[in-house]
């Protein structure tokens, strides 16, 4: 999906309580089986949309927070983090840090996993 309609479709998601998929295909002049594939891909890189049939979508919880872009050394800093509170004692919080490096993998580009310190 292109970088500035998935920011649409974040906004019209975040503007709303709840938003069909056929509101959102207008919104965004697509086809609404481009939505659907769309808020599957949203999913897939972490925003928690919740969907209910004939109702609609909504962002769940931190769903009000913009996509990051994190230059490299911010994104070093954060990787360095997670593998640190990953090997702690606290295991919520190690829990919380594997799924982050794991979300990590799936996002981080293979070429640019190395240099940023994602093992792999």
């Amino acid at each position: 999906m292109p970088a500035s309609r998935s920011m649409m479709l974040f906004l019209e998601l975040n503007s709303r309580d709840r938003v069909t998929a056929a509101e959102l295909a207008e919104a965004l002049d697509v086809h609404v089986r481009t939505v659907y594939r769309d808020i599957d891909e949203l999913r897939l890189a972490g925003f928690p949309i919740r969907g209910t049939p004939r109702m609609g979508y909504e962002l769940g919880e931190m769903g009000n927070l913009p996509p990051l872009h994190l230059p490299a050394d911010e994104l070093r800093a954060l990787i360095a983090g997670a593998y640190a509170v990953r090997a702690g004692n606290d295991v919520a919080l190690a829990g919380a840090a594997k799924a982050l490096i794991t979300r990590l993998r799936r996002l981080v580009p293979a070429r640019s996993r190395a240099g940023l310190g994602l093992k792999a």
